[in-house]
């Protein structure tokens, strides 16, 4: 064959390929759409969102440090109340198929499939999340104990095990994903100045809240946060903020502005615990600040809050005024407390309780088993023999003692964690955020009297969680002067 033919061939051929690549993508558009019209008539349209699902997931898995942020602001920012303000952005946490997961699940699978492959490449062991290794390894245990009664016990309820045994694995899984995410001194920055962040928008929407008279109400007055979640962030925001005030540090001049408006919008939830978490911590702030430590620091601390409410209540107890905030106050008072059906169930309750766990002191009810009605309650709840509203009592009836020692170890080890990290060399905002995160989780364990929230509440979980692996990657890339130093990346 000659040259010019040859040549006039494979012109013919170029020119062929983009008409054959053409019409074997329309072959292949064609026989997709078939597929996906086959799947949507016998599937529905999960044929179609899983693998976009999937997509995003994977996605997300490739930078998982965002994937992480995304959650930490996503579960301040997004409200799971149907009657709160901005309700309709609630989809976060919306049911998916099966009953099982939340879509906020979603972005924790992504951030554990993202951390998995970060360790793998890096060839090195996972870091464990220093101070709270034994108090979470202690509740793994407790877990196990908690499964094992429900499955033995005949009465359990497999979906509300299912739903308290994910609470609790993310109070253990989300300190070890952060602890080994937050691998950069600049992570700890970026952390707080995305808790500012959230408490501006959460002050914001708060008070636009107020003003529309849109949001959940109580006794005709409307909330500006119900949920524990918003009402914990914001407590950390105005802890610190009183302590740079009497270290004393400089922080911008719109931080100051911003203070007594989020601590407004606190005080304006009419969540009467976190109101006395916020008087405890303000005052262990103050006694800190001045030097006490030890034993000079829990007397006057308890002697203050006691002075403190003796004195609260005794001014608005006579008062007339018809304002939400002095009705709520009064109603701490304590022969107002059973005064009401609510008050009663709750000391009701708290009696029910405590006889379930009389009868199973060591081991619990376990997981997902109801506690049985012994003593009559004057109202009743959907899932209400699921739930406690002392946390420590929670643990207590549905873990065993050995759930109930992991509590106390995790809340103990979140104070002494921040306490480290301010006596340490950090630079002064971090020691900030250490100090306030230690005085905080001492404020929701006194509101945890009152209402279960950690390890029971999927969003302060997921929040306080968080913050434990913030304060663990703190220590690891600044350790205490006394330790010996934890081998971490250069910051940058």
């Amino acid at each position: 064959m000659s040259g010019s033919a040859l040549g006039l061939g494979r012109r013919a051929s170029a020119t062929a390929r983009p008409a054959l690549a053409a019409i074997a993508g329309v072959l292949a558009a064609l026989v997709l759409g078939a597929v996906v019209a086959v799947g949507l008539e016998r599937y529905g349209v999960f044929v179609v969102v899983l693998p976009l699902v999937a997509l995003g997931m994977a996605a997300l898995a490739l930078v998982p440090k965002f994937t992480l942020w995304a959650l930490a602001v996503l579960s301040v920012a997004l409200e799971d109340d149907p009657e709160a303000f901005l309700s309709q952005l609630d989809t976060f946490y919306v049911t998916l198929p099966g009953g099982l997961l939340e879509s906020s699940d979603l972005l924790v699978l992504a951030v554990v499939a993202g951390t998995a492959l970060k360790v793998a490449r890096s060839g090195r062991p996972p870091v464990l999340p220093g101070p709270f290794t034994l108090p979470l390894a202690l509740l793994t245990v407790a877990i196990g104990i908690g499964l094992v009664m429900g499955l033995t016990s005949g009465a359990m309820d497999p979906g509300a095990a299912f739903a308290s045994t994910r609470k609790l694995l993310y109070l253990i899984l989300l300190p070890i994903l952060a602890v080994n995410l937050l691998d950069r001194r600049r992570d700890l920055v970026i952390g707080i100045g995305l808790l500012v962040a959230v408490v501006v928008y959460k002050s914001c929407t708060g008070a636009l809240g107020l003003i529309l008279g849109i949001g959940r109400e109580i006794d005709g007055s409307v909330l500006t946060y119900y949920a524990p979640a918003a009402n914990f962030v914001l407590l950390v925001f105005v802890i610190a903020v009183l302590i740079a005030a009497l270290m004393p540090l400089r922080l911008p001049t719109w931080v100051w502005v911003l203070w007594p408006v989020a601590a407004a919008i606190l005080i304006l939830a009419l969540r009467r615990n976190f109101w006395i978490a916020l008087v405890v911590c303000a005052i262990l702030a103050v006694l800190v600040l001045t030097g006490r430590h030890g034993r000079g620091l829990i007397v006057p601390a308890t002697a203050s809050l006691l002075v403190a409410f003796t004195l609260g209540l005794g001014a608005v107890g006579g008062s007339q005024n018809d304002s939400p905030i002095v009705e709520r106050v009064q109603s701490l008072s304590p022969d107002r407390i059973d005064s009401g059906a609510y008050g009663r169930y709750r000391l009701d309750e708290q009696r029910n309780v405590r006889s379930e766990i009389a009868r199973q002191p060591v081991v619990g009810l376990g997981l997902g088993v109801p506690w049985q009605v012994r003593h009559p309650l004057p109202v009743t709840f959907p899932e209400g023999q699921q739930y406690t509203h002392i946390t420590a009592l929670w643990y207590w009836l549905k873990l065993g003692l050995m759930g109930l020692l992991a509590y106390i170890a995790v809340v103990v080890a979140s104070c002494v964690a921040g306490a480290r990290l301010w006596r340490g060399s950090a630079p002064a905002h971090v020691r900030l955020a250490g100090l306030a995160l230690s005085i905080s989780f001492v404020g929701l364990a006194v509101a945890e009297t009152t209402g279960s929230f950690l390890g029971v509440e999927s969003r302060t979980t997921t929040v306080a969680a968080l913050m434990f692996g913030w304060l663990a990657a703190a220590l690891r890339l600044y350790p205490p002067a006394s330790s010996t130093p934890t081998p971490a990346p250069a910051p940058r």
